[in-house]
């Protein structure tokens, strides 16, 4: 076994070279030793537990007092330098300020922890311009110091020790004075050692040095006792030859093997973006790396020499049981958290695994290039986190060494029928280990699954033979089989009820043996046009084979749909299928809580009136209350325009008249109300609104107070408004009518669209009230009344109002006295003439009146009214 020391600190953040000596070199105080208790300091250092720290510096001092001379300051990390703040001020004449005695926190000094051997007669002139060699070390808790103070031939020793109460992660020190002044040379870190490989760090037990990793660009959590990079370069060196100056890299012989193995937390953590942790070779070149995804929780990229493996694709690597409330994770030792592999051979044969739960998730293998040497120099960490409590965490990381043999073994790929595979994975060779047998040397890389050139053909692993296999020898080629698994599509297709395909609505592809699920919608969209199905299941599990299946869909009156996991703002989980809800779309996928307390659809372009279906499902005995809103283009809800209670099962909301302006969108919160994570939304469809407008006779009269309404396009149903010019009554066709108008209705009771606003109609004669009205009489406020009606043996028309009542919901005529002359009657057509707009005057006996209400003294040939008849004239 070669002896190998490791990794030499290197401090990246503070710019510090392994091996200086005269870094942050300063003078602290005024040379004519005018500055006071703690004026002045040094530039303060943060140790992190495991560091160590080395001062030389030289002294000048004040020789009237012992006390005048260096002070060592230590306080807590980020504190201010003063005596308050201290947790220890050790003075240069065996004494610290600020050991508390007895129960008077005021009275302070003791040589509590400082031993020395000076020569107390001789003090002050052994002290005035002698150098002090120093230094610090810091270990959860255990702070020392020790010095060698030399002046001329005379040699001192001093030392110092504390416990630090609560074991900080880190402190920070500083040198200071009292009527001195330091001239200081030297202020380095000093690195622990490793002694050689095979080695060990458990970064999780609970007194482990941080080490070897620069203490400038990590920290222990104060939960998870791990290895923490955030947001950073974290670096350890190898340093073969520790009598050397700086850091020699180690070079792997020829039969040798070197392992890394890294056991990390690969979870989701917010804020986390990504860590990307690589060996270096001497050149500056890495020999192995990858980098993980702390949002995706995958592994995006794994390179050997720089080189992304053939066939590489991203891969999950995650363990997300056991989070401690802060997202980080415990490092229970269950074998769950992913283990990280990777061996670097002599003969440049580099191979990566990881593996979690004890499943192998993706392995790699390769060679280095001729452009980078079997050696080692380093390892980073580089964290892209940007959150103290969301960083990459390491549990232990071991390095072993074995000797491995020069035999190299060629692999050969076929598949089961002992065709080549040659031209889609190449035949490879790899070292393999003197005494083992080949199923254990055969890298786990030759037998991962690959694919032929359009991925048409899956080839998965079977088996292998080869001459000897007990021990491979020079030569020795082993035939790797793999089964070649042929590619099935299957696809779910919208019918018609003949049968003819709407659409392809869902499809999946896969490999033989593979099983497949497919979701798809109760809703379709096809040409602008909307479908639904009334088929019980939406969804198809466990495909293995190729083929497709038909469903049929039916033609839908609905204008909006979609499923509320892709709502806007979601939070939501896997695809979920709740028994016994087959009757809705079969996903109940959205969880709303009060963590993501609104999601709402895209927004509408026109303005709408909808009705709104939205079916749930609750698994737990307690209800889950929702309210619906609406969002403007800016974001700001509306106030809550209804809200309703899911109670423990499932079923549907409905709600009609939902009014959403231009530009808005519709909303579902849970926002200050009860928010249950098992309540769950399938999805939302809107159907334009619309009201029922009976005319259960040829003519009625009708009012809608709460709706604007669209005639326009309805069949079998006309609606007209009302205008009085002279002595003409004018019945005119309405289209879009605002909510509160009087009409005229001709026709059969129909289903007659709401819209969100109309045009006002002025002029309109046809008086709506908002509540019944009795006793209504002809003469009354100024205005003349007539109700629609039709008296025993006469024709239909409007009558003068005499007592009558009149509902709210009708409407009759009500004529200013200013606008025409009284009328007796003013009768409507009756007959199917294709006439749609009569006009009649109270007529004489004999008079003549065209169509329009003229009165005509020369009659011509053609159709006119007299005595309130149509009489044909020839």
């Amino acid at each position: 076994m070669r002896k190998l020391k490791l990794f030499k600190t290197l401090l990246v953040a503070a710019g510090l070279a392994v091996g200086a000596s005269n870094a942050w070199a300063e003078t602290v105080g005024e040379s004519d030793f005018s500055t006071g208790y703690l004026a002045a300091n040094s530039t303060v250092k943060t140790m992190i537990s495991g560091t160590k720290l080395h001062y030389v510096f030289t002294q000048a001092k004040a020789t009237d007092a012992n006390y005048k001379g260096w002070l060592l300051w230590v306080g807590a990390n980020g504190a201010t330098v003063n005596w308050d703040n201290g947790i220890s001020i050790v003075r240069g004449d065996n004494w610290d300020d600020k050991w508390p005695l007895g129960t008077n926190p005021e009275t302070y000094g003791a040589n509590t922890g400082c031993t020395s051997n000076f020569d107390w007669d001789n003090f002050n002139t052994d002290m005035n311009g002698a150098t002090v060699d120093m230094t610090l070390t810091y270990t959860l808790g255990a702070f020392t110091m020790a010095s060698t103070i030399t002046n001329g031939e005379k040699s001192y020793s001093y030392s110092y020790a504390k416990t630090i109460s609560d074991a900080p992660v880190s402190i920070d020190v500083c040198l200071s004075v009292n009527a001195a002044c330091l001239d200081i040379t030297t202020t380095e870190f000093v690195t622990p050692s490793i002694t050689a490989i095979p080695c060990t760090y458990d970064f999780t037990a609970a007194n482990a040095l941080i080490a070897p990793f620069d203490n400038g660009s990590i920290r222990r959590g104060t939960k998870v006792q791990a290895l923490t990079v955030t947001n950073q370069t974290a670096t350890a060196w190898f340093d073969s030859n520790t009598e050397t100056a700086g850091n020699q890299s180690y070079s792997i012989a020829n039969n040798e093997k070197v392992t890394f193995t890294l056991n990390n937390y690969h979870g989701w953590l917010s804020g986390g973006k990504t860590t990307t942790v690589t060996i270096w070779a001497p050149e500056g070149k890495p020999l192995a790396s990858y980098t993980y995804d702390a949002n995706g929780t995958n592994i995006t990229d794994v390179k050997i020499g720089g080189i992304t493996p053939s066939g590489f694709t991203s891969f999950a690597n995650n363990h997300l049981n056991g989070l401690e409330a802060n997202g980080r994770s415990p490092f229970a030792n269950d074998g769950k958290n992913p283990v990280i592999t990777i061996s670097v051979s002599g003969s440049k044969y580099v191979e990566m695994s990881f593996v979690r739960d004890g499943k192998t998730d993706a392995s790699f293998s390769g060679t280095l290039g001729n452009d980078i040497t079997a050696a080692l120099e380093k390892i980073t960490i580089v964290d892209g986190s940007n959150n103290a409590d969301r960083a990459y965490h390491i549990g232990s990381l071991a390095i072993t060494t074995e000797t491995v043999a020069d035999a190299i073994v060629t692999y050969v790929f076929e598949d089961t029928d002992g065709n080549s595979l040659a031209s889609i994975k190449a035949n490879q060779t790899a070292p393999g280990s003197v005494g083992e047998a080949i199923e254990n040397v055969i890298p786990e890389a030759f037998k991962s699954t690959f694919y032929n050139g359009d991925e048409s053909v899956k080839y998965v692993y079977s088996s292998f033979s080869c001459s000897d296999a007990t021990v491979p020898a020079v030569g020795t080629t082993v035939t790797l089989k793999f089964n070649a698994l042929t590619k099935f599509t299957y696809n779910i297709k919208a019918v018609d009820g003949n049968n003819n395909e709407l659409a392809t609505i869902a499809s999946t592809s896969g490999f033989a043996g593979e099983t497949k699920d497919l979701f798809w919608s109760k809703y379709i969209k096809v040409s602008d046009q909307w479908y639904v199905t009334n088929t019980s299941k939406f969804y198809k599990n466990n495909i293995t084979e190729g083929g497709s299946e038909n469903v049929e869909y039916s033609a839908s009156d609905i204008a909006y749909f979609v499923e509320c996991e892709n709502m806007n703002a979601v939070r939501h989980d896997n695809r979920f299928v709740a028994d016994g809800n087959e009757s809705y779309s079969g996903y109940y996928r959205l969880r709303i809580t009060n963590y993501y307390s609104t999601i709402y659809t895209d927004a509408f372009a026109e303005a709408g009136v909808y009705d709104v279906a939205i079916p749930w499902n609750n698994n737990n005995d307690t209800g889950h209350t929702y309210q619906l809103k609406t969002r403007d283009g800016s974001g700001n809800y509306s106030n809550a325009i209804t809200e309703w209670t899911a109670p423990k099962g499932s079923g549907t909301f409905t709600y009609s008249g939902l009014v959403v302006p231009a530009g808005c969108s519709v909303a579902i919160s849970c926002d200050g109300i009860s928010g249950n994570s098992n309540a769950r939304m399938d999805y939302l469809t809107l159907t334009p609104t619309k009201v029922s407008v009976p005319c259960t006779t040829t003519f009625a009269t009708y009012a809608n107070h709460d709706y604007a309404l669209d005639f326009e396009g309805v069949s079998g149903l006309t609606a007209y408004t009302a205008t009085v010019s002279g002595d003409v009554v004018t019945f005119t066709p309405a289209k879009q009518v605002p909510a509160g108008t009087g009409l005229l209705l001709k026709g059969a009771t129909a289903n007659v669209p709401v819209i969100a606003t109309a045009s006002s109609i002025s002029d309109n004669v046809l008086y709506a009230p908002t509540a019944n009205v009795t006793g209504l009489s002809y003469d009354q406020d100024g205005y003349n009344n007539y109700i629609l009606s039709q008296p025993s043996g006469k024709q239909i028309g409007f009558y003068r109002a005499n007592n009558n009542s009149v509902d709210a919901g009708k409407a009759y005529l009500r004529i200013s006295k200013n606008l025409a002359r009284e009328f007796t009657f003013i009768g409507l057509d009756n007959e199917a003439s294709g006439i749609e707009t009569i006009s009649t005057t109270e007529q004489k006996n004999g008079e003549v009146y065209s169509l329009q209400g003229q009165r005509i003294n020369a009659p011509q040939k053609g159709l006119y009214i007299v005595n309130g008849k149509k009489v044909i004239m020839k």
